[in-house]
């Protein structure tokens, strides 16, 4: 079941949006969602990391976020700055393309 978490504020740019929904496209998932997983702490807080999973009815801690499922640990609630939240962008320079992960940590 989707459930609305309004104390966790997550963006998904529309560069972002378009890269995520061609990969669940293709991924033969039924009900495709980003998993934004907590991977440890670095210096300047969380490290985060980005999965594409399976949306499962039990679910705690999802948005819809700009036609894209997201799915984020509860933890992030500790660490991450609530106002702010983070943004999931996909951006492609001359070194190469792909997500990145901006947000305001609280560390």
């Amino acid at each position: 079941m989707l459930t609305k978490e309004l104390s966790m504020s997550v963006n998904v740019t529309e560069a972002a949006r378009t890269e995520v929904l061609e990969l669940m496209k293709g991924s033969g998932y039924k009900n495709p969602a980003l998993r934004i997983n907590m991977n440890g702490f670095g210096w300047g807080g969380p490290r985060l990391g980005l999965v594409l999973d399976e949306l499962e009815e039990n679910e705690e801690h999802v948005l819809k976020v700009n036609d894209v499922n997201v799915i984020y640990d509860g933890r992030l609630k500790n660490y991450i700055d609530l106002k702010n939240g983070i943004t999931i962008d996909f951006r492609k320079d001359r070194w190469g393309s792909g997500f990145v992960i901006l947000g305001g940590s609280t560390c």
